[in-house]
């Protein structure tokens, strides 16, 4: 199992609270619903990417590349 950062999982849950408090719906309250909450918070990323001429792909790939960063970091301090 890949190691993960506390802090980016907290981020991460405080973020789509956020955006679950934004549009009315129930805030997450277990993990049945997170792949539905991810997937409808990126959506509305999308849509401000495009309002904001960003491309979210290259944000997406940038991302990823990040988290393989903090992964390798969690790793070699373990």
């Amino acid at each position: 199992m890949k190691p993960y950062k506390q802090s980016c999982v907290d981020n991460a849950a405080r973020a789509i609270n956020a955006h679950q408090h934004a549009k009315g719906t129930v805030i997450m309250e277990n993990d049945e619903d997170i792949e539905e909450d991810i997937t409808d918070i990126l959506p509305d990323l999308l849509h401000y990417c495009e309002k904001h001429k960003v491309d979210f792909d290259v944000c997406a790939a940038l991302a990823k590349d990040h988290y393989r960063y903090e992964i390798t970091e969690e790793e070699q301090t373990a």
